[in-house]
């Protein structure tokens, strides 16, 4: 049976978008992000996080959204972490599962829960928006099987410190993902997740299944692919925001990770756009 909590301690909803001012949520809540529309720049004390359509974002407590800027359409729900409590079968008590600051794409099952709240939340009562907003919550969190793959990965002796050592690989990995143009090198990354460099290079391969290096050429050529989606920068401009200071080794990379070159890539974008409003025609 669920605790039974007053409103204000219960979960809470706001909208996210432009004309709609961020209201705090509680430091101790549980908080999920979901762009519904558009795209969102989520700050957090994990770092800056790029939301676009149909993506999510979950942060532990202590670590909710400090501001949300963009142009996109998105929803903001924190639960107590007390009403994620699930029954143990080796504990009396129940116990609240692993929360991971972590962007990933949105289940569908979220994506409508989240269209209904937005749509029509105003006209339920305070007890069904609550249980709705749990719900969501609670389907985020078991839909993350991406996260639940790396914490099976993580080596360790008990729950506790596996699930440590996923936060701190975390910190490194949100550092190459969601700031990819910036200078990643071994050293700093070791350090955001207080590892030697060797411990951290071959246990962030070991949970994540590719190298930081990789993983950081994996985020710009999609950082690159995006810019190129808007067609306003050249190659060479859109090589240096991704990272790169030279041109041609951003074009060889592109071209061997890709399998065309950057100029083909963006012209099959910008034909694909022409095309399309006749699509059906």
């Amino acid at each position: 049976m669920q605790p039974v909590v007053p409103a204000s301690a219960g979960p809470r909803l706001q909208i996210l978008n432009w004309r709609a001012p961020l209201v705090p949520t509680p430091a101790d809540h549980v908080s999920l992000a979901i762009c519904l529309r558009g795209g969102l720049e989520i700050d957090t004390p994990e770092g800056p996080f790029q939301l676009s359509r149909r993506q999510l974002l979950t942060l532990p407590p202590h670590a909710g959204v400090t501001s949300a800027v963009g142009a996109g359409l998105g929803l903001l729900v924190s639960v107590p972490p007390m009403l994620l409590t699930t029954p143990s079968r080796t504990r009396g008590r129940g116990r609240v599962p692993p929360v991971f600051a972590c962007r990933s794409p949105a289940p569908l099952d979220v994506l409508l829960q989240a269209t209904a709240l937005l749509r029509h939340g105003d006209g339920w009562n305070d007890d069904t928006r609550m249980l709705r907003a749990l719900q969501v919550m609670r389907l985020a969190l078991a839909g993350q099987t991406e996260v639940h793959a790396w914490l099976q990965r993580v080596p360790g002796r008990s729950d506790a410190h596996r699930r440590n050592t996923l936060h701190r690989l975390l910190r490194a990995r949100h550092a190459i993902v969601n700031t990819p143009f910036e200078d990643h090198d071994l050293d700093s990354l070791a350090l955001a997740a207080n590892y030697s460099k060797s411990h951290f290079l071959r246990t962030f391969r070991d949970v994540f299944g590719q190298t930081p290096g990789a993983l950081l050429t994996v985020s710009r050529i999609a950082m690159a692919k995006s810019l190129m989606s808007e067609g306003a920068m050249g190659i060479g401009e859109i090589a240096a925001d991704v990272g790169y200071t030279s041109r041609c080794a951003f074009s060889r990379m592109f071209k061997s990770r890709v399998g065309e070159s950057a100029s083909n890539f963006r012209r099959r974008l910008t034909e694909s756009a022409v095309l399309t409003p006749h699509c059906g025609s």
